[in-house]
């Protein structure tokens, strides 16, 4: 009986922070998705100059501009990336706090 005493005291103590735990790490995956987001802007916005410059003067004009914005464009692409993985750790973080208590309660 005194094992079942501690298993509750313990299960009990391990919710007390869930909540604030929980909290916090959606705090850090909405910071995650506000800069995955200005990534995307980034990006469409560095292709709508490339391609606004194309249809100005057609693809047999050289852009200046356009190797370093393909360049931007694809560290974005790599950071986005990065980014989105570490919106995935965060939530199977979140996960791994929320999924004991899912089965017991």
């Amino acid at each position: 009986m005194e094992d079942a005493g501690v298993y509750l005291q313990e299960f009990i103590s391990s919710l007390d922070n869930l909540p604030s735990e929980v909290q916090h790490l959606m705090t850090e995956l909405e910071k995650k998705d506000a800069q995955y987001q200005d990534l995307r802007r980034q990006i469409q916005q560095r292709d709508r100059s490339v391609q606004g410059f194309i249809k100005t003067h057609g693809y047999q004009v050289s852009n200046p501009q356009e190797k370093p914005l393909i360049n931007k464009i694809q560290r974005d692409f790599t950071r986005a990336q990065e980014v989105a993985d570490e919106k995935i750790h965060i939530a199977e973080r979140a996960l791994e706090l929320v999924e004991p208590h899912i089965y017991i309660i």
